[in-house]
């Protein structure tokens, strides 16, 4: 979204121009998807638009454990339907 500048910091005012924001970032980008890394925790994120189901955004979470006689727990994974009026909100 960085290549729009500070055009949604606009849209974010507006229901229906923010509607129309997020549609036409959908329509260049098929997901914006993102990640945070630490070295004990790690999440990655992608979201999408569903003409049904608004916004579809998918979490997988997890820890990150060394040494050699710990298990690693598995991934979590989420995923979330929201509307682009609550996701504005």
């Amino acid at each position: 979204m960085a290549e729009n500048g500070s055009n949604w910091k606009e849209a974010l005012k507006s229901e229906a121009t923010f509607k129309d924001f997020i549609t036409n970032y959908f329509k260049e980008h098929q997901e914006l998807s993102g990640s945070y890394d630490i070295p004990s925790y790690y999440e990655h994120y992608t979201v999408r638009l569903d003409s049904h189901d608004g916004l579809v955004i998918t979490l997988i979470t997890g820890i990150n454990q060394a040494g050699k006689n710990e298990s690693t727990a598995l991934p979590f994974k989420q995923t979330e339907k929201m509307s682009i009026e609550d996701f504005r909100k």
